[in-house]
């Protein structure tokens, strides 16, 4: 794999619920909450948390249910976290081209893009047939680069 591993996706059905669960459980309690949205309404809610030196990101999706992306990873119990993808950290946009030329020549197909201007560049790969989960990378601008930092730690 290219870049550095940095974080864990899970998707939840009731992202409260699940913080909560986790809280309890594994004594992560303190979360980064971010709503994602545009002008048909919220399309997903997420919560950023370090463990350790990992990044935890729980994905709660507001999208329909034909949106297999996020939806066939849901658990029964909505507080139940279910990984959904392995998030790596590239440090250049050329490292994030190349990645995606790379992954494009070995016919792994690209399964959603965002960009948040000014911030970040975002690619999920689909990964599951070889993986079991996809694989997104992230490229931070250079001017974004703290844009992790608030992100609570936990049990150091």
């Amino acid at each position: 794999m290219h870049g550095k591993l940095f974080q864990l996706g899970y998707v939840v059905a009731d992202l409260d619920a699940a913080m909560a669960r986790l809280g309890e459980t594994q004594d992560i309690r303190h979360f980064r909450v971010d709503v994602f949205g545009d002008a048909s309404g919220l399309l997903l809610r997420s919560a950023k948390a370090y463990a350790g030196g990992t990044m935890l990101e729980l994905l709660e999706p507001r999208l329909t249910a034909a949106d297999r992306l996020y939806t066939s990873f849901l658990d029964s119990d909505p507080a139940v976290p279910r990984l959904q993808h392995l998030g790596y950290l590239v440090e250049t946009e050329e490292e994030f081209t190349g990645v995606g030329a790379w992954m494009k020549a070995r016919g792994i197909a690209v399964a959603l893009e965002a960009v948040l201007p000014g911030k970040l560049s975002a690619t999920y790969f689909d990964t599951r047939p070889m993986l079991g989960h996809y694989s997104e990378y992230v490229c931070l601008s250079p001017q974004a680069r703290d844009f992790y930092d608030d992100v609570p730690a936990n049990w150091l």
